[in-house]
């Protein structure tokens, strides 16, 4: 089976393991490294990543499977960021929008913590102090859409998302870590994406302020 390319990750492949449809796939990097697997489950019919010793999502199809793959491996690596584009004329939707992935992305979390924790995932810190982030984040985007005030709330979101995060990581293998690592990496990198939009288009407003005033 001849190797696959990943969309939307810049040159990473799926090669397959042996001949069959079902068979387990190596994500290659663009030099040659294979930095994950990925492994269908017969008895679900599904597709997950695995990445050292964190898995991503259960998915339906490989290349979506491998896509998470690379996510996960690029921000454990701290490769992660993407080109960040200017929010100019189109802020006032785009936020909104971008603000609307983050609680999908929360709700992801959510459901993975209750997984892991069952009854009492409710009680962990993290989890509160992220909803309120969320919900202050979520009040500047319907109103006053004020950069810095953004900014300040996406770091509120994101101290407590690394720091669960890594948590897992350093309390080594547990039911926890297998579920909820690669939710709060795909927040994770989501927030930071849109922090690198914001910084990006505050920078050159403040760019073309100064030409302005020459």
């Amino acid at each position: 089976m001849p190797d696959v390319t990943i969309p939307g990750t810049d040159g990473f492949v799926l090669r397959a393991a042996g001949p069959d449809e079902h068979d387990n796939r190596d994500v290659m990097a663009p030099d040659g490294e294979m930095v994950a697997t990925v492994y269908y489950t017969r008895f679900s019919g599904r597709w997950h990543g695995v990445v050292g010793p964190d898995v991503t999502m259960t998915v339906a199809d490989a290349l979506t499977a491998g896509r998470q793959a690379v996510l996960l491996w690029k921000f454990s690596n701290g490769d992660s960021a993407r080109e960040p584009t200017l929010y100019f004329g189109h802020a006032h939707q785009e936020v909104p929008e971008a603000l609307t992935q983050l609680r999908r992305r929360w709700l992801e979390v959510h459901r993975a913590a209750a997984s892991a924790y069952t009854a009492w995932y409710g009680r962990q810190p993290h989890v509160h102090t992220i909803d309120a982030a969320l919900a202050e984040l979520e009040a500047q985007g319907r109103t006053r859409l004020r950069t810095d005030a953004l900014l300040d709330g996406l770091d509120a979101l994101n101290a407590p998302a690394s720091a669960w995060r890594t948590e897992l990581i350093t309390a080594g293998a547990s039911e926890a870590r297998e579920w909820l690592v690669y939710p709060l990496t795909r927040l994770l990198y989501d927030s930071q994406h849109l922090q690198g939009r914001l910084r990006a288009t505050r920078a050159e407003a403040r760019r073309r302020a100064g030409e302005r005033l020459w």
